[in-house]
Protein backbone atom coordinates (compact mmCIF):
# COMPACT_ATOMS: atom_id res chain seq x y z
CA UNK A 1 0.00 0.00 0.00
CA UNK A 2 1.48 3.24 -1.03
CA UNK A 3 0.51 6.45 1.23
CA UNK A 4 0.85 8.79 -1.77
CA UNK A 5 -2.41 6.89 -2.90
CA UNK A 6 -4.64 7.93 -0.19
CA UNK A 7 -3.41 11.69 -0.19
CA UNK A 8 -6.16 12.94 -1.82
CA UNK A 9 -8.96 11.87 0.42
CA UNK A 10 -6.46 12.62 3.38
CA UNK A 11 -6.54 16.44 1.91
CA UNK A 12 -9.93 16.44 1.04
CA UNK A 13 -11.04 15.37 4.34
CA UNK A 14 -8.75 17.89 5.64
CA UNK A 15 -10.28 20.90 3.79
CA UNK A 16 -13.64 19.56 4.61
CA UNK A 17 -14.68 19.17 0.92
CA UNK A 18 -18.02 18.34 -0.53
CA UNK A 19 -18.47 13.85 0.05
CA UNK A 20 -18.98 13.68 -4.10
CA UNK A 21 -15.52 15.34 -4.57
CA UNK A 22 -13.75 12.87 -2.22
CA UNK A 23 -15.59 10.19 -3.86
CA UNK A 24 -14.28 11.21 -6.62
CA UNK A 25 -11.32 10.78 -6.14
CA UNK A 26 -10.15 7.49 -6.90
CA UNK A 27 -7.04 5.40 -5.40
CA UNK A 28 -5.77 5.32 -8.97
CA UNK A 29 -5.67 8.69 -9.82
CA UNK A 30 -3.39 11.53 -9.45
CA UNK A 31 -5.01 14.51 -8.77
CA UNK A 32 -6.12 16.90 -12.09
CA UNK A 33 -4.94 20.69 -12.39
CA UNK A 34 -8.72 21.48 -12.13
CA UNK A 35 -8.89 19.69 -8.43
CA UNK A 36 -5.87 21.02 -7.38
CA UNK A 37 -7.24 24.46 -7.97
CA UNK A 38 -10.41 23.28 -6.61
CA UNK A 39 -8.30 22.09 -3.56
CA UNK A 40 -6.51 26.06 -3.22
CA UNK A 41 -10.27 27.80 -3.54
CA UNK A 42 -11.47 25.60 -0.72
CA UNK A 43 -8.45 26.13 1.46
CA UNK A 44 -8.70 29.33 1.16
CA UNK A 45 -12.38 29.53 2.04
CA UNK A 46 -11.88 27.24 4.98
CA UNK A 47 -8.69 29.36 5.66
CA UNK A 48 -11.32 32.25 5.63
CA UNK A 49 -13.62 30.53 7.60
CA UNK A 50 -11.08 29.24 10.76
CA UNK A 51 -10.02 32.86 10.37
CA UNK A 52 -13.32 34.62 11.23
CA UNK A 53 -13.98 31.86 13.80
CA UNK A 54 -10.98 32.62 15.21
CA UNK A 55 -11.87 36.43 15.64
CA UNK A 56 -15.00 35.83 17.03
CA UNK A 57 -13.32 32.94 19.53
CA UNK A 58 -11.41 35.88 20.51
CA UNK A 59 -14.03 38.33 21.40
CA UNK A 60 -15.82 35.58 23.36
CA UNK A 61 -12.37 34.99 25.42
CA UNK A 62 -12.05 38.75 26.11
CA UNK A 63 -15.48 39.05 27.09
CA UNK A 64 -15.45 35.84 29.44
CA UNK A 65 -11.74 37.73 30.86
CA UNK A 66 -13.63 40.62 31.47
CA UNK A 67 -17.02 38.83 33.24
CA UNK A 68 -13.98 37.10 35.19
CA UNK A 69 -12.39 39.93 36.43
CA UNK A 70 -15.62 41.48 37.28
CA UNK A 71 -16.70 38.06 39.45
CA UNK A 72 -13.43 37.99 41.11
CA UNK A 73 -14.03 41.52 42.12
CA UNK A 74 -17.05 40.81 43.63
CA UNK A 75 -16.19 37.74 45.86
CA UNK A 76 -12.86 40.00 47.17
CA UNK A 77 -15.56 42.42 48.04
CA UNK A 78 -17.99 40.03 49.81
CA UNK A 79 -15.38 37.40 51.11
CA UNK A 80 -13.79 40.85 52.77
CA UNK A 81 -17.45 41.95 53.56
CA UNK A 82 -18.47 38.08 54.94
CA UNK A 83 -15.04 38.43 57.31
CA UNK A 84 -15.99 41.54 58.64
CA UNK A 85 -19.83 40.07 59.25
CA UNK A 86 -18.02 37.10 61.38
CA UNK A 87 -15.95 39.61 63.35
CA UNK A 88 -18.99 41.49 64.58
CA UNK A 89 -21.27 38.61 65.38
CA UNK A 90 -18.09 37.30 67.31
CA UNK A 91 -17.79 40.96 68.98
CA UNK A 92 -21.75 40.68 69.71
CA UNK A 93 -21.39 37.35 71.53
CA UNK A 94 -18.87 38.16 73.84
CA UNK A 95 -20.75 40.90 74.77
CA UNK A 96 -23.55 38.94 75.17
CA UNK A 97 -21.68 35.86 77.18
CA UNK A 98 -20.85 39.10 79.43
CA UNK A 99 -24.17 40.64 80.23
CA UNK A 100 -25.42 36.65 81.14
CA UNK A 101 -22.58 36.25 83.32
CA UNK A 102 -23.14 39.04 84.92
CA UNK A 103 -27.20 39.10 85.07
CA UNK A 104 -27.61 35.46 86.03
CA UNK A 105 -26.08 35.49 89.57
CA UNK A 106 -28.31 38.46 90.50
CA UNK A 107 -31.35 36.55 89.38
CA UNK A 108 -30.58 33.75 91.14
CA UNK A 109 -30.03 35.05 94.44
CA UNK A 110 -26.87 34.82 97.35
CA UNK A 111 -27.74 32.09 100.19
CA UNK A 112 -27.52 33.80 103.09
CA UNK A 113 -24.87 32.28 105.77
CA UNK A 114 -27.37 31.97 108.55
CA UNK A 115 -29.11 29.37 106.19
CA UNK A 116 -26.01 27.01 105.94
CA UNK A 117 -26.49 25.57 109.58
Amino acid sequence: MKPRRHLPLLIAAALNCSPLFAQSLDDDTLLPDQAVVDLTAAGALNRAAVHEQNAILVGQNQLLQQQLDVLTANYDSLAASRENQFFLYGGLLVFLGACLSALVPRLRGRKKLGEWG
